[in-house]
């Protein structure tokens, strides 16, 4: 009889306590967005130019070279053979 009194009194309890913490969490979340996140972004997003031409992308790159695809085969430790997989045949 007092045992169902006091586990439903233990859930409300602790209901009240994951709503605060949930609270607790969305108010730091949302300080570090409009206090670091968003400006940094935008900022990053105005200047969007500067940063391609200082890391331009891979696709937007031409490669002289094919990239060397090899393959090592090991056996407890030891190497057994190699592949070369862009080798002409």
């Amino acid at each position: 009889m007092y045992g169902k009194e006091y586990k439903e009194e233990e859930k409300q309890e602790r209901a009240i306590i994951q709503e605060d913490i949930r609270i607790k969490k969305k108010a730091i979340r949302d300080e570090f967005l409009n206090n670091f996140y968003l400006p940094m972004r935008r900022r990053y997003e105005a200047n969007i130019d500067q940063y391609k031409a200082m890391w331009p992308l891979k696709d937007d790159v031409q490669m002289d070279a094919e990239p060397v695809a090899v393959k090592h085969v090991y056996h407890y430790g030891d190497l057994l053979e190699t592949k070369d997989y862009n080798r002409k045949k």
